[in-house]
């Protein structure tokens, strides 16, 4: 199904700490309308990328809203993300897309999930008004206990999606 992407606030320390891939059209179980604050609640907000036109050239992306698609690759057993690389690792494996690695931003209190975006990405139509939410930034290596030279200190990282 295709969708947008929501998950926690990026100044919110609490709610979920993964991105989620939502339904366009939700279905309801019992509710009540209304912020529910006093009696305790997890908030879910709208995707928004915060990502420099430098590595996605003739994109602009900049507080774009995030759609997402959640597929089933047919006869095929598993599906990784690989950080780090742009190819499977043999060719019985067969590469569905590649990217960069996005995350939320290092200093904000929230946490995601890592994904792998495809390296030409969408946005939803009418979705260019910063509204923030949780946020899509591109992740640089981070010389240190990574190693270095090997990984180069403050380049994005690249990633490929394999089905096997």
């Amino acid at each position: 199904y295709a969708g947008i992407v929501g998950g926690a606030h990026y100044s919110h320390e609490g709610s979920g700490s993964n991105y989620l891939c939502l339904h366009t059209e939700p279905q309801w179980l019992n509710y009540k309308d209304g912020y529910q604050y006093s009696a305790g609640r997890a908030l879910l907000y709208g995707a928004e990328y915060q990502t420099p036109d430098d590595i996605f050239p003739n994109k602009h992306l900049l507080d774009n809203d995030v759609p997402c698609v959640v597929c089933q690759a047919q006869h095929r057993f598993s599906i990784i993300m690989i950080p780090g690389r742009i190819q499977c690792p043999n060719s019985s494996w067969v590469m569905e897309y590649k990217g960069y690695l996005m995350a939320q931003r290092y200093e904000y209190n929230g946490k995601t999930t890592y994904e792998c975006m495809d390296e030409n990405p969408e946005t939803i139509d009418g979705g260019g008004e910063n509204k923030e939410g949780v946020l899509f930034y591109p992740t640089e290596a981070y010389c240190g206990s990574l190693p270095c030279p090997k990984y180069v200190a403050g380049r994005e990282i690249a990633c490929v999606v394999c089905s096997f």
